[in-house]
């Protein structure tokens, strides 16, 4: 049988990795088909310094594929808390107005005009109801207070990366001096590897679309 705590526990660290990582994603996507938008209609520019425009435009271009790249697999991970949500927590579930249309609908990304401050509030209330049946499985299992240290840890790490987005690709040794805590504290939180196995999936993703080309 499945220990609920852990289950729990997936559903927080997913629900703070997206409010964390999918909203500045969707941003940067947005800024990059911006700049290329600027880019393709500025006839004068392209005319006048052809070899500027057309590094400027494939700089745009490779702005734009780290983009979609980062928003589509926020996006995966988003369906999959919303099935772990709709199965864990039924009751909250039909409240989740936008987490729930996700299933089988476009992507918060693809969508004009997404409510992101809506969305994220989602993802806290998910990620709120997840902690509370944590604490309470953990005061029925006798979880030692290391493993609580750890949520401890995981908040401060994901308070970072909401304050300085650059965060997201330092070392864990860089993080622990960041928020104060040892290192191994950080590798050991479920948060530090939850953001490694994102980071991991979008460097080899990279490395498959480089070998294509």
């Amino acid at each position: 049988m499945v220990d609920e705590r852990f289950l729990s526990s997936d559903v927080a660290g997913t629900a703070r990795l997206l409010y964390s990582l999918y909203p500045q994603a969707a941003a940067d996507l947005a800024r990059a088909r911006g700049r290329l938008a600027d880019l393709r209609g500025d006839v004068a520019f392209m005319e006048r310094y052809q070899d500027d425009w057309r590094n400027a435009v494939k700089d745009a271009e490779r702005d734009e594929s780290g983009a979609i790249e980062r928003c589509e697999q926020c996006a995966q991970q988003l369906n999959k808390l919303a099935v772990l949500t709709a199965r864990q927590f039924p009751n909250l579930w039909p409240e989740l107005r936008l987490v729930s249309l996700r299933i089988g609908s476009a992507a918060w990304h693809e969508k004009t005009e997404f409510d992101w401050d809506a969305g994220v509030g989602e993802l806290r209330r998910i990620e709120a109801a997840a902690l509370i049946e944590t604490a309470a499985s953990t005061k029925k299992t006798g979880l030692d207070a290391g493993c609580r240290a750890t949520v401890t840890v995981g908040a401060l790490i994901l308070d970072l990366i909401q304050r300085d987005p650059e965060a997201r690709g330092l070392t864990a040794k860089e993080i622990a001096r960041r928020i104060g805590r040892s290192k191994t504290s950080v590798i050991e939180s479920q948060t530090w590897k939850e953001l490694s196995e994102f980071r991991n999936k979008m460097r080899a993703e990279r490395a498959a679309d480089r070998h294509r080309k």
